[in-house]
């Protein structure tokens, strides 16, 4: 399980697919718990100052002189635990914790030689290759302009020969400043990788968040309004309403559909009208009980929702993202998403995660957020 913001998107026919950490609130709030241990090299020696952080949180930490990390007052449930080093190959882990500390040691394997000493050479169009990079990273909503990459130099670009293929990687952390949230996202890239030919993108990473400090009060009551909007309508607002059995009260009408996420576009590019049961489903029919921290959410058609406390925006709309309105329906107007499940029964939680990676595939307005509008996993949004 590991909170990967791995993405793949056809901006025609769209995509998505969230990779996310499952971390756990315990409604009966039982005793905190812990995750530490030992990151050493492959001799065995400790690497003091070694990055290690728990991905989509905004827990973050370097060991001490003896290679030691230690993460406190922990939550129940399952940690995507991140170490890295300079010239050393990162390495994670995914552990559950249940009812005792967990112990997790790390042994990282040095870089291969000839990897180190690869040398960039100039790139003529590197600015270019920047620009599609930003532009695709961070994506389109109003949150992406308030956005900026401050060590953009750590970033290579490389053009497939033949092929309108960028693909990136990154030296060191992304560190992105979000003045739109408030937050300062470390971002550790595995890769990046977009193809203009057919509009599919692809990328995955770990998230690391830490909290801007607000200039005044102002500046600090827009952040709460801003950060209540990018989690509301997205899919772990979903996700958690779903949990708590009041989707309808959160706004959001879910439909039952035959849509076939590998169906062919229509003759102007775009997927087919979709077609929609006229009766909302009853959510016993898709979320059964699991145990005292996890739910089970399973169904067989896809899921057409609709989010009617918002409307859609003029960006959302020139995005190339937007679904159509369904057939012969008289559903309400809001941001219309689809969602279509890859696994049988998938895992969810109170706050909006599930579980396996990768089980959720997305179309439309909960497609169309990316890094811009992330919110820490570890941090209760509510309506300020």
């Amino acid at each position: 399980m590991k909170f990967n913001s791995k993405i793949s998107i056809l901006l025609k026919f769209i995509l998505i697919t969230f990779f996310s950490i499952l971390s756990v609130g315990n409604a009966n709030g039982q005793s905190a718990l812990s995750i530490g241990g030992i990151v050493k090299d492959g001799n065995g020696e400790p690497l003091p100052g070694t990055t290690v952080f728990l991905s989509g949180t905004k827990l973050i930490s370097s060991t001490d002189r003896n290679g030691r990390y230690l993460f406190k007052n922990l939550l129940p449930g399952s940690y995507l635990i991140v170490a890295k080093f300079i010239g050393f190959d990162r390495a994670n882990y995914s552990v559950n914790v249940v009812d005792e500390a967990i112990v997790q040691n790390f042994i990282l394997k040095e870089m291969a030689q000839q990897l180190q000493q690869v040398v960039i050479t100039g790139d003529a169009h590197w600015e270019e290759h920047y620009q599609e990079f930003k532009k695709r990273f961070l994506g389109s909503t109003p949150n992406a302009g308030s956005c900026r990459i401050i060590n953009k130099e750590v970033l290579h670009f490389r053009m497939e020969k033949g092929k309108n293929i960028i693909t990136a990687t990154a030296d060191d952390f992304l560190e992105i400043i979000n003045d739109a949230l408030g937050y300062k996202i470390k971002y550790l890239l595995d890769e990046f990788k977009f193809d203009s030919n057919t509009g599919i993108l692809s990328y995955q990473g770990y998230p690391s968040f830490e909290e801007l400090k607000a200039r005044d009060s102002k500046q600090e009551i827009v952040w709460r309004k801003n950060r209540y909007n990018a989690y509301t309508g997205s899919i772990y607002n979903f996700i958690q309403s779903l949990y708590d059995h009041n989707s309808d009260r959160q706004g959001f009408r879910i439909y039952s559909s035959d849509y076939d996420i590998n169906s062919p576009l229509d003759d102007e590019g775009y997927e087919k009208r979709i077609t929609i049961d006229a009766k909302p489903v009853i959510l016993d029919s898709i979320v059964r009980d699991g145990d005292d921290n996890f739910k089970v959410l399973t169904f067989k058609k896809s899921l057409f929702i609709v989010f009617v406390n918002d409307r859609e925006t003029f960006n959302y709309k020139n995005s190339g993202y937007m679904l159509r309105r369904p057939y012969g329906s008289s559903i309400d107007s809001g941001e219309y998403s689809m969602i279509s499940l890859l696994d049988n029964d998938v895992l969810i939680d109170s706050r909006g995660n599930y579980n396996p990676p990768g089980a959720l595939v997305l179309k439309g307005h909960m497609a169309w957020e990316h890094i811009a509008d992330l919110t820490p996993l570890d941090s209760k949004i509510s309506k300020p």
